[in-house]
């Protein structure tokens, strides 16, 4: 595969709004040259995108300043077409502009809901019994996050429910055990509560060695799970199943931690899984 076919595309600007566009055309031509590495779990923690863009000028930098804008990472291939693989807003005091040969190279941190985790408050109390729902709604209010896959289960507290506090502990309130054993991630600023192993509906990507989309030989992680890295697949996320074909290791896992890292001027393009083994 050329260089040539790749296609990687920034888009800087207010939510909702069209913004700015960066990098190539889908046909692969060249634009401006990207940089990404991305790395993203379903730990709760904010999954983060190392971006590097050379030679903008200065009012587009700006735009990289404002940490209300939304900045969507998009990567793939001219005869695929390139699919988002990151959303998130810049984190104004990682922004720096170096020299870099004859080019000016523009480095920024976005990160994924990061205002809502860094910001979002509660101040709640429920009378009587409360299921978890009621305050996965007061979560989503306090963050602005959306909601994506949610299993909360039947739990519910018998008693009163106060919560005074930053509302990322309490979503490790209502996921945390006896609620049964479940995992949340921010996924482009929408909300994602998983039980251990289990996956969202979205059909599963396949790495195999015949097909030439497995980089090396996948190995084998504590618990029972694997690591592999594959040609880079912007379809996989955290939180979707994976298939994976190789002479040990065949079956399907949940990815736990996705990490992109690629370049449309040449270099690495690849994605980096862990996975576990997917619940029945």
């Amino acid at each position: 595969m050329t260089v040539l076919q790749r296609v990687v595309q920034v888009r800087v600007g207010p939510p909702g709004g069209e913004g700015q566009r960066f990098g190539n055309d889908t046909d692969g031509s060249f634009g401006h040259r990207i940089q990404f590495a991305t790395k993203a779990g379903d730990t709760g923690k904010p999954a983060e995108c190392d971006l590097s863009i050379y030679n903008l000028s200065p009012r587009s930098r700006k735009l990289l300043m404002d940490p209300t804008n939304l900045v969507s990472v998009k990567a793939g291939h001219a005869s695929r077409g390139a699919r988002q693989i990151f959303q998130g807003s810049p984190t104004v005091d990682t922004l720096k502009t170096v020299k870099s040969g004859g080019d000016w190279l523009t480095k920024v941190t976005l990160r994924d809901g990061g205002s809502g985790y860094d910001n979002g408050v509660l101040n709640i109390s429920f009378r009587g019994k409360t299921t978890a729902r009621q305050v996965l709604n007061a979560i989503l209010d306090a963050t602005g996050w959306g909601e994506g896959t949610v299993d909360l289960g039947d739990f519910q507290w018998q008693r009163r429910f106060v919560f005074s506090g930053q509302a990322r502990v309490a979503m490790d309130l209502i996921t945390s055990a006896p609620a049964g054993n479940r995992r949340w991630f921010v996924r482009d600023n929408n909300v994602y509560i998983l039980k251990r192993g289990a996956v969202t509906a979205e059909e599963a990507p396949i790495f195999s060695a015949e097909s030439g989309t497995l980089i090396g030989s996948p190995e084998p992680v504590e618990g029972g799970g694997v690591r592999f890295k594959g040609i880079l697949d912007a379809s996989l996320r955290v939180g979707r199943a994976v298939k994976l074909e190789s002479k040990y290791t065949t079956g399907f896992f949940t990815a736990v931690d996705v990490a992109f890292k690629g370049s449309n001027y040449g270099g690495d393009y690849s994605v980096t899984v862990k996975g576990i083994p997917r619940a029945s």
